[in-house]
């Protein structure tokens, strides 16, 4: 993970947020994937939390992540579904807008 400060092409604290489930298999590299993939978007994380579990039907344990995210002008959340989904055939990514 790399922390920066915030910089002005980060979103506004007046931003709109959603919230961001993802469930795959977890893998090395996820949390790094799917942090790149919003950042490349613009989209700021203001919280996120990820666990795994195992998996009923699978040998590789579930990769799971709740995030709060704030949106940069111009994007919502089914350009946020998209980018993630496209990361993996078999990540699910739910986004609840605030």
């Amino acid at each position: 993970m790399t922390v920066r400060p915030a910089t002005l092409e980060d979103p506004p604290k007046d931003a709109p947020t959603v919230q961001v489930e993802v469930v795959g298999a977890n893998r090395p590299g996820i949390v790094h994937d799917v942090s790149r993939r919003l950042a490349s978007l613009g989209v700021g994380i203001v919280d996120l939390r990820t666990w795994t579990e195992p998996a009923a039907m699978a040998e590789t344990p579930l990769f799971k992540a709740a995030a709060v995210v704030r949106l940069p002008e111009g994007t919502d959340g089914h350009d946020v579904t998209a980018a993630l989904e496209d990361l993996s055939g078999d990540l699910m990514v739910d986004v609840v807008v605030d």
